[in-house]
């Protein structure tokens, strides 16, 4: 069985050459298989292998530019979008980064966020803001003080205190240490100080990308090069004298070829 199925698929295939044969020598089989015709045959060949290797080449030298002018366009469109971002970023910051949290407060980049002792939230803006530490009796308390002098109080109910009502809140609700408290306090306070600081250089961190901005927008040198480069291939390849002669020599084949058997071969 397996050796019909190795004789059948030999026969499909040696068909489909046939037949592919006679496409590419076409006027009848001895035209396309005979010996006695193979000088013809290969003298149609080689021109057509000849002019292939020309346009193959010719193409691939204009895919190469074409590719390189997409790059260079590409690159400057990122390049652009990179400041365009950081422009938009420095015009809003938004609340920045997570940098930390203790108890009712998150600390991010540009804002801290907080709840206080009645549980409304605030969300304050870190340039400019004070902070301040105190204790009570039961409680650390961290106060964040707005510009305009309003503060929020913050409770960290502390450990250690020793009344039979607070230890029963002690077994219900988180503790904290003094250390806690104030490095976490500290914490914000250096916060507020490169907050403070981003805020001062920002005007003119603002006009140096706006600046670089307009230069990159303006240095086109790259993608004129490539573009320029993509149109000299492009001339090359439609003037090329070596393309123009095998392609003639390829016609001059064909038409040989149908005075010998009245057929025109594909070029």
């Amino acid at each position: 069985m397996g050796a019909i199925w190795l004789t059948a698929a030999a026969v499909v295939v040696g068909g489909a050459f046939a037949g592919w044969r006679r496409h590419l020598f076409p006027g009848g089989w001895a035209f396309a298989l005979a010996s006695r015709f193979a000088a013809e045959r290969r003298e149609l060949a080689r021109a057509r292998t000849r002019v292939r290797g020309l346009e193959g080449a010719a193409r691939a030298d204009e895919s190469a530019a074409r590719a390189e002018l997409a790059e260079q366009e590409q690159r400057h469109r990122n390049e652009l979008r990179t400041r365009e971002r950081l422009i938009a970023t420095l015009n809003n910051p938004g609340t920045g980064r997570r940098l930390g949290s203790l108890g009712e407060v998150t600390l991010n980049e540009h804002v801290v966020v907080a709840r206080d002792a009645k549980s409304v939230r605030h969300t304050l803006q870190l340039a400019g803001l004070g902070v301040e530490f105190d204790w009570g009796e039961e409680s650390y308390y961290v106060y964040l003080i707005r510009t305009d002098g309003r503060r929020v109080r913050v409770d960290y109910p502390r450990t250690g205190v020793s009344s039979d009502e607070t230890e029963q809140k002690q077994r219900q609700e988180t503790r904290y240490t003094e250390k806690q408290v104030r490095d976490f306090a500290d914490v914000v306070r250096d916060a507020v100080a490169q907050e403070n600081t981003f805020r001062a250089r920002l005007p003119q961190r603002l006009k140096e990308t706006e600046a670089e901005l307009d230069r990159v927008r303006e240095d086109t040198a790259a993608q004129e090069r490539a573009r320029e480069r993509l149109a000299g291939i492009q001339a090359r390849n439609k003037d090329n004298p070596h393309l123009r002669d095998a392609r003639e020599e390829l016609e001059a084949e064909r038409r040989k070829w149908r005075v010998l058997t009245g057929k025109m071969p594909p070029g």
